[in-house]
């Protein structure tokens, strides 16, 4: 997926309509989309409409309560998502652990909603934090709640502690319970790039956990940014998944003043694409992550995609 930083819905449209190719949108990796301030502006209702009326996947992301316009918006085009993150259903340790965020309730209400309305729904149980909401019977009546509103997929991770806010984490994990920084030293241990992680022993074993849990509610799995030390994937051994949202967000091509979904052979996982039949080089990723911008996907196109452009 691309993000692109922009102030208006008009700035979106703007950019997406000189594209022959496009990545689902993503709103949003760096805040929640339905904050207090939304209910008076409408942006991001505005922005998922942006992309609907060209038939391009969007994929939301909250902590909120989506709001019933998103949701229709979303159900008008099948290839979109919501992901809502639930990090605990007793609502004291949820506060704590999202500080804004909707409560459980709410949480699981809009999941049904939009599941209801045919929205590809998936549950972020991400992160989990050792000793905080990693308790086994907790987490299986979590999965358990999410599949009963019609939650397909589930996003997980394990916390990892950027090294330059170290000392915040602790001290607010602290005000949970005192004994958590000093547990928190002795598991973390495993330095990845800029971040410590837990023990990767104390991680398999979560992530088996979370796997038999799953795939016993019939759900699929998927883990976000897990790694070893030596730079393994851990998707390979533990998501039951091909794809991070559970089900094919499509690259997608102009046709007039629309998209339609880019021919695939991979399943729309261009991360473990190999030999690509989509005609577009720079895609297939060959197991190596690599981030492409705008501006690469200003350049891209296919040789068949020659006059296809309004």
């Amino acid at each position: 997926m691309v993000f692109v930083w922009v102030n208006f819905p008009e700035g979106v449209s703007r950019k997406l309509d000189k594209l022959l190719l496009s990545p689902p949108g993503y709103l949003s990796p760096t805040s929640d989309p339905f904050q207090s301030v939304n209910l008076k502006y409408g942006l991001s209702e505005k922005v998922i409409k942006v992309f609907v009326e060209r038939n391009l996947p969007i994929l939301v992301v909250t902590k909120r309560r989506a709001s019933d316009e998103a949701i229709s918006l979303l159900s008008s085009q099948r290839d979109s998502v919501l992901e809502v993150s639930l990090l605990a259903l007793k609502e004291r340790l949820r506060r704590f652990l999202s500080p804004g965020g909707s409560t459980s309730g709410e949480l699981l209400e809009s999941l049904e909603m939009a599941s209801n309305k045919g929205v590809h729904t998936v549950l972020r149980v991400d992160p989990i934090l050792p000793f905080i909401n990693d308790e086994e019977k907790s987490i299986f009546e979590l999965l358990r709640e999410a599949r009963e509103r019609g939650v397909k997929h589930v996003v997980a991770s394990c916390l990892d502690i950027p090294l330059r806010i170290k000392g915040f984490v602790l001290s607010s994990l602290a005000k949970w319970d005192s004994s958590l920084p000093s547990r928190y030293e002795i598991l973390y241990r495993e330095r990845i790039s800029n971040s410590l992680h837990a023990d990767i022993a104390y991680r398999r074993r979560l992530f088996s956990i979370l796997r038999d849990m799953t795939e016993s509610l019939k759900l699929t799995l998927s883990l976000c940014m897990e790694f070893t030390q030596d730079g393994r994937n851990l998707n390979e051994e533990y998501a039951t998944s091909k794809n991070c949202e559970g089900k094919i967000m499509p690259i997608s091509y102009r046709s007039g003043k629309s998209f339609l979904p880019l021919p695939c052979s991979n399943d729309g996982s261009c991360l473990t694409c190999f030999g690509p039949t989509c005609g577009v080089s720079e895609l297939p990723m060959r197991g190596e992550v690599k981030y492409l911008s705008y501006s690469d996907f200003r350049r891209m196109s296919a040789p068949w995609m020659v006059g296809l452009s309004s």
